[in-house]
């Protein structure tokens, strides 16, 4: 007897949020069905206190460099099935990579 695989699907946004400190995450992620997002020019430098206002049910990944330019982050929202392994990142904010496992926890 053959197992049925339940189709599963992510939906991933890629936005420039040309340094809004809080950017309506939750409203976004429900208009878009969102889970993951990966967010641009998010001017988070080393004196930016929150660096960026991190919404409820999310986990953060973001790059620090300069306040007045760059930076990224990477949101993931919580219920994911997500295992962080390393990530690489540009030391100027340019990027951050995550490797991680999704859905596939094994």
């Amino acid at each position: 007897m053959m197992e049925s695989s339940k189709e599963q699907t992510l939906c991933f946004v890629s936005w420039n949020i040309c340094g809004q400190k809080n950017p309506k995450i939750d409203h976004y992620s429900k208009e878009q069905q969102a889970e993951i997002f990966f967010l641009q020019e998010t001017y988070i430098g080393p004196e930016s206190k929150p660096p960026l206002e991190k919404p409820k049910g999310w986990q953060s990944f973001f790059t620090v460099y300069d306040s007045k330019s760059k930076g990224v982050a990477i949101l993931i929202k919580d219920g994911v099935p997500f295992q962080y392994l390393c990530h690489d990142e540009d030391y100027s904010g340019g990027y951050l990579v995550l490797f991680c496992r999704l859905h596939d926890l094994k």
